[in-house]
């Protein structure tokens, strides 16, 4: 199982069953919902806010 093999969560609850508990119960890979609630999430901005990202950091890049 990849979750294993790498300690990549997953989002099956079935899979996460099957996990060994130190992966299954590790708060790192899913945190407490109590954190989750503070959390931010990245929205869809669209393909015209993602072309203006990949410029920016296209010329990041060639800056370094």
């Amino acid at each position: 199982m990849i979750s294993e093999e790498i300690g990549y969560g997953s989002p099956n609850e079935a899979a996460k069953k099957e996990m060994p508990p130190e992966l299954a119960n590790n708060p790192i890979v899913y945190p407490p919902a109590d954190l989750l609630k503070h959390a931010m999430f990245r929205e869809d901005v669209g393909d015209e806010i993602m072309a203006l990202y990949q410029q920016y950091w296209d010329r990041l890049k060639v800056d370094m």
